[in-house]
């Protein structure tokens, strides 16, 4: 999830890649991710994927990197020195 977020700040089109795992949805959040981002890869699908990786590079495609609100990291830190005494 970390990934996703910090690509979504870039303006750089993504092909998601998704690895199956037990208590991580990774294909689920690819496809809801997907239309702000870039594509998610379908492993049954690969051509679907080498089409938009070829038109992404083809007409230097980006997009507008998403706003994802204000840092929490001063809060964070504030926090955790109060934890600290």
């Amino acid at each position: 999830y970390n990934s996703v977020l910090a690509l979504a700040c870039t303006d750089v089109p993504v092909l998601l890649v998704p690895i199956a795992r037990t208590y991580d949805n990774q294909e689920k959040r690819g496809r809801l991710w997907e239309e702000r981002l870039g594509l998610c890869h379908r492993p049954e699908e690969p051509e679907r994927s080498v089409r938009w990786m070829s038109a992404t590079l083809a007409e230097r495609q980006r997009r507008p990197p998403m706003d994802l609100g204000p840092s929490g990291a001063m809060r964070c830190a504030a926090l955790l020195a109060e934890l600290g005494g």
